[in-house]
Parts: structure tokens; C-alpha cells; sequence
């Protein structure tokens, strides 16, 4: 069977016509698959761009909590060592009271003398009493540092869930995607 010139003419016009839509179709599809990729890697960015905005933003809080927390710890500490000398102070009046009273077991027949250490022990249990005072008012200055700081954790507790609740409401969006 020979065929003519002009039919195989037309069957390579054929051929190449199919030739031309399949490359058509193929750079239809192409195209179509890099607009998808496109728009995935777009919405990807978006969202890794809002989660490290909002991961600055909880980074940037919990600094300024742990910072005031800081703070507060170390006024905290200046009231233990204000504490720290009171007890050394009432420890010197403890002595020196102690002292008065072995002088007085020792001048027990003479009243002068055991007046003048009734005196001195007057005196010392005066100093002890001013000096718990000041221990009672560095207490409750402690009392207060301390409810500021449960009050700053209780605070820290509320950002820690507010911060899941938010990463949760940041995910949402890439839920959508089809991705396992």
C-alpha cells in the first residue's frame, strides 16, 4: 500500500497538530501547577510571618515580666539584709544583756550597782523592742513583695495561656492547606 504525497503530507500535518496541543496542554498545566505553588508558598510566608511577629510579641512581654520579677527580687533582698543587721543588733542587746545579768548575780548584795543593771537591762529590752519593730515592718514590707509576686506570676500564668490561646488562633489559617 503506497500512499500518496499529499496523504502523508496530511498525516504529518496531523501528527504535528497533535504534537502542538499536547505541548499546548502541558504549558497550560505547567502553568497552572506554578500559580498553585505560587499562591501556597504566598499564604505559607504569611503565616510564618505572623507567627514571628506574635512570637516577638510574647517574647518581648515575658522579658518585661521577668524584668519587673528582677526587680522585685532584688528589693526583696535589700529588706533581708536591712532584716539581717536587725537580728545582729538584737543578738549585741542579747549579749549585753546577758552580761548585765551575771554582773548582777555577781553584785547581788549591793543595790546600786544592781540598780544600775536593772538599768542597762531596761535600756537593752528597749533596744530589742525597737529593733523588733523595725524586724516587724521589714516583714510586712516583705509581705507585700512577696503578694506582688504572686500576684506577677498569676499575671505571667494569664500571658503563658493567652500566648497558647493565641499561636492556637494563628494556626487556624494553615488548617485550610492539605497538607498532613
Amino acid at each position: 500500500m503506497k500512499e500518496s504525497p499529499r496523504e502523508i503530507a496530511e498525516i504529518v500535518e496531523n501528527a504535528m497538530c497533535e504534537i502542538n496541543s499536547a505541548m499546548k496542554h502541558q504549558l497550560e498545566l505547567g502553568i497552572r501547577i506554578g500559580r498553585r505553588t505560587t499562591h501556597i508558598v504566598r499564604f505559607t510566608m504569611i503565616g510564618i510571618l505572623s507567627l514571628s511577629v506574635a512570637m516577638l510579641y510574647l517574647i518581648s512581654t515575658l522579658k518585661v515580666h521577668a524584668n519587673y520579677l528582677s526587680n522585685q527580687m532584688e528589693k526583696m533582698s535589700n529588706h533581708m539584709e536591712s532584716m539581717e543587721k536587725n537580728f545582729n543588733s538584737v543578738a549585741k542587746n542579747m549579749e549585753t544583756m546577758m552580761y548585765s545579768v551575771g554582773s548582777m548575780n555577781q553584785h547581788i548584795e549591793v543595790m546600786p550597782s544592781m540598780n544600775m543593771s536593772v538599768d542597762s537591762i531596761s535600756k537593752d529590752i528597749l533596744n530589742m523592742s525597737q529593733n523588733m519593730g523595725h524586724l516587724r515592718q521589714d516583714i510586712s514590707i516583705m509581705k507585700t513583695d512577696m503578694a506582688n509576686m504572686s500576684y506577677l506570676f498569676g499575671s505571667l500564668n494569664n500571658q503563658f495561656g493567652m500566648m497558647g490561646y493565641n499561636v492556637d488562633r494563628m494556626a487556624i489559617p494553615m488548617k485550610m492547606f492539605p497538607f498532613p
